[in-house]
């Protein structure tokens, strides 16, 4: 994963910050057609065997809609210009890391899903926002514990 200054981190740098002085910030984007939220399930990173939305770590600089719109077609090829806050959630993963997730909801998709990182996912799908999967990444989980109906609007 890239970050400011097109420094890579990868996950063995990010599982070194266990117990340290470090909260990241994550940004995670909401993609929903006809009732139902694009994830992935994740692999080969923190949370691996959960399933999380479209996202990554929000670079120095940007703003939460460059961040989501970054991330988005990054991991996805999708593409999005405009975006609405969701809510933001306060994340102690189980590993020993900690993060602050901002989710943003992307309101004017372009194109269709393409499994642009099968190092990071096994592949998107679209669930029912009515019968998300159980197996949640834990910032999805805690934003529909804030907001049951967070991908329902």
């Amino acid at each position: 994963m890239k970050m400011a200054g097109d420094s890579v981190i990868d996950y063995s740098t990010i599982k070194g910050l266990r117990g340290k002085s470090f909260i990241g910030v994550g940004i995670a984007t909401a993609v929903i057609r006809n009732d139902r939220l694009l994830m992935g399930l994740r692999r080969n990173a923190h949370a691996e065997g959960t399933y999380g939305t479209p996202g990554g770590h929000l670079r120095v600089g940007e703003s939460f809609e460059e961040g989501a719109a970054r991330e988005l077609e990054e991991e996805t090829g999708l593409k999005a210009s405009e975006f609405s806050f969701l809510g933001a959630t306060n994340d102690r993963f189980s590993e020993g890391l900690h993060y602050i997730t901002v989710f943003m909801k992307a309101l004017d998709v372009q194109g269709e899903p393409q499994l642009k990182e099968p190092e990071k996912f096994l592949g998107w799908e679209w669930f029912p926002t009515a019968r998300l999967p159980k197996n949640l990444m834990l910032p999805v989980a805690n934003l529909l514990k804030q907001n049951p109906e967070v991908f329902k609007r």
